[in-house]
């Protein structure tokens, strides 16, 4: 569990043999280069990346063309579950590869760029005959040829289509020229303009400031606007069905071709990447260098499959964080892209919540990988606050199919929302809600009160008991889990090797929090009567349960308080004192220092521990929520059961449990990931990391086989 142990890997080989070794990487796999930008490269290597891209560029046109899906979206995981059979492709060297995917797809993307070609050429022609056929049907009943108005070399005559309201402008306009119309219908007419060729250019003028064209009937077409309508009309409903045809050519191509276009694509997009990724290795003319970083455990493997070559090997482990603190500084003024990567190394069911984890960013290769702690705790949250049986049923339901019929990062939220689904099974059992009705009262449900834990928090009854029940439980989580969060920080700074900062900052901060909750719990003891907490007799809740009702409220609130002031001043004087021992860099001068850091340890964390512990009610607060909504809906199925209309009902109770479902496991989600981000990610957690980034990424149509001993 955790994060994987990297090597950093440095291949010093002739620049010419690039294209072996990218091939050798990409059968590694599991190699995360380091970017790196040199003025060489090798002619061999250029030309099959050249090559690849025209192949992922050719292949890509006709997927968006034909509008293939390249994801697998929810409901198609759903329907039609995950890719069944793999293409399979046996290789011994990147360019083998190439030539594969060159052959396979010749033939095919050909085809479909001739057909969508003709297509394409298709609707542009239909495009221009529907607009001409629009202009003309204005004028389908004229049976006049129009070519001859224009021929005349001593008179101006034409024809135009104008709005019937406009002629008596265009008349005053053009007062000295003959102008006869023919309405055409209730709000066009046809215009007939007959002048001295002198006057033209001052009638055309005149028309276009009506923003009136000319009719314009290609020459392949009669120039009577009746015929050529009429032909137009037939030559569209021809086109027509010719682009039936070829949609339904285009249709059978991609129904018939999907899964061989999708591994097509994805093989050639993940070929291309290889090689923009090596294509230009540092070094000098004659020589390259390739690094990157491996998982540890596969050192003598890569070793092996690159014995030709001169192969240097630093390791470094996880629990060196001086060294790897220093690299990280230094790192910070470089590119992220060369920072050490880090790997999860979880098993399977923890593997499912690094999502969780990666909403905050990848961790640093010295943090802690909290995706274990937050597979625990985040189902519990979620159970928690989404309180019932029979919907958590539906919910994990929902999770195992996505897990079992679902791909890649699916696969992964089809665990958490199993995961979560339980959670709220054994949570809905604990309050006795299942669909909102009350376990132990539906017909049957008697029997089940002989488990014992069915309905033993009743959440429906809304006593004030059962509320601060609730709620009490809700902030004790809360206090677990922010603890685990100062201890993980105190952790990490021991590992780091940030001695002072622990004993000065790190430790005290968690002695003080603990110190703020045992005043909360005397002010709990004392009935919340603050001012008398220092002489109050009443046992202390929780320190009276372990020691003993000697243990009272008095003597709390004064050791409590001399503990918090204790940390307090410590953190103050930690700034001037950590300065001149040289432990701590200031970025103003001390004085500054020292007056922010009173203000922030008194006042600041004082609020922020104290929010952050009441944040946590939201877990009692929700669960509260979503018995109320499902109350509320049930009430309106029992009315319509009382009055005997059983149908609308049942549809109130199913549509009932979809929307408070829908909405409140939105709403928990959101919740449950708010308490990580806010109150339990920002006490320890970085997340400014570089995931790393296999050389050859999961596929999911296609499985390169590569020959054991590659050609050399």
């Amino acid at each position: 569990m955790g994060l994987a142990q990297l090597a950093k890997v440095t291949l010093i080989l002739p620049r010419m043999e690039s294209t072996k070794v990218a091939s050798q990487l990409a059968q590694f796999e599991w190699f995360h280069p380091i970017s790196s930008n040199s003025e060489y490269s090798d002619p061999n290597l250029d030309e099959l990346h050249l090559r690849s891209q025209k192949l992922f560029q050719s292949i890509d046109e006709v997927v968006r063309e034909l509008e293939i899906k390249t994801e697998i979206g929810i409901m198609d995981a759903l329907i039609k579950g995950k890719p069944k059979n793999k293409k399979e492709l046996q290789i011994s060297e990147i360019e083998q590869l190439i030539l594969k995917l060159e052959g396979d797809s010749k033939t095919l993307v050909n085809e479909t760029s001739k057909i969508i070609n003709e297509r394409d050429s298709l609707n542009r022609q239909l495009d221009e005959y529907k607009t001409l056929k629009d202009t003309l049907s204005v004028v389908s009943n004229l049976k006049i040829d129009i070519s001859k108005l224009n021929n005349s070399k001593l008179l101006y005559q034409n024809m135009f289509i104008i709005k019937t309201k406009d002629f008596s402008e265009i008349g005053r306009s053009l007062s000295d020229v003959s102008l006869f119309t023919l309405k055409l219908n209730d709000t066009h007419s046809a215009l007939f303009i007959f002048a001295k060729n002198e006057d033209s250019d001052r009638i055309g003028k005149t028309i276009r400031s009506f923003d009136i064209s000319q009719i314009d009937i290609p020459h392949t077409f009669s120039q009577n606007p009746s015929e050529a309508f009429r032909h137009l009309t037939t030559k569209i409903k021809e086109l027509t069905t010719k682009k039936k045809e070829i949609d339904s050519s285009i249709s059978t191509i991609s129904k018939e071709n999907n899964s061989k276009i999708l591994y097509l694509r994805e093989s050639s997009h993940v070929v291309r990447e290889i090689l923009e990724t090596l294509r230009k290795p540092a070094g000098l003319k004659n020589f390259a260098i390739i690094q990157g970083y491996i998982p540890t455990v596969m050192a003598d493997n890569f070793k092996k499959l690159h014995e030709k070559w001169i192969t240097i090997f630093e390791h470094k482990k996880h629990n060196d964080f001086h060294q790897i603190e220093k690299d990280h500084d230094h790192d910070s003024e470089q590119s992220k892209e060369n920072q050490e990567p880090t790997l999860f190394a979880n098993s399977r069911y923890f593997r499912s919540f690094e999502p969780i984890t990666l909403t905050q960013g990848s961790p640093k290769s010295n943090e802690i990988d909290p995706t274990p702690m937050i597979a625990l705790i985040f189902p519990i949250f979620y159970g928690l606050m989404f309180g019932d049986a029979g919907q958590g049923a539906l919910l994990a339901l929902l999770g195992a199919t996505f897990r079992i019929r679902g791909t890649g990062n699916l696969k992964k939220w089809g665990t958490l929302i199993l995961a979560s689904g339980i959670a709220a099974i054994f949570a809905g059992l604990i309050v006795g809600e299942a669909f909102g009705f009350h376990i132990l009262e539906v017909p049957g449900g008697e029997y089940l009160r002989s488990l014992g834990f069915i309905g033993i928090l009743n959440a429906a009854d809304f006593s004030e008991e059962t509320v601060l029940t609730i709620l009490t439980f809700s902030i004790n989580i809360g206090i677990t889990h922010l603890v685990s969060a100062f201890a993980f920080s105190i952790y990490k700074g021991i590992k780091q090797g940030k001695k002072y900062e622990v004993l000065t900052n790190r430790l005290p901060t968690l002695i003080m929090y603990l110190s703020i909750i045992s005043l909360m719990l005397a002010a709990v003891g004392a009935n919340y009567k603050v001012l008398e907490m220092y002489t109050n007799q009443n046992p202390a809740p929780f320190f009276s349960n372990i020691a003993g009702d000697w243990v009272t409220v008095e003597i709390v609130t004064k050791i409590s308080f001399l503990i918090l002031m204790i940390t307090m001043i410590l953190q103050i004087i930690a700034v001037p004192l950590g300065f001149k021992l040289g432990k701590v860099k200031l970025h103003g001068n001390v004085n500054e220092e020292l007056f922010m850091t009173v203000i922030e340890v008194m006042l600041i964390r004082l609020v922020e521990l104290f929010a952050n512990t009441i944040s946590y009610t939201r877990i009692g607060i929700m669960l509260l929520v979503h018995v109320a909504l499902m109350g509320t809906a049930n009430n309106g199925v029992e009315f319509f059961f009382s009055t005997g209309n059983f149908p609308v009902g049942i549809v109130v109770a199913i549509l009932g449990n979809l929307g408070v479902m829908m909405i409140e496991g939105l709403l928990v989600y959101i919740q449950a990931l708010r308490l990580h981000l806010y109150e339990w990610f920002t006490k320890f957690y970085d997340g400014s990391g570089v995931p790393f980034k296999k050389l050859v990424p999961e596929m999911l149509y296609t499985s390169l086989l590569w020959e054991k001993k590659l050609q050399r």
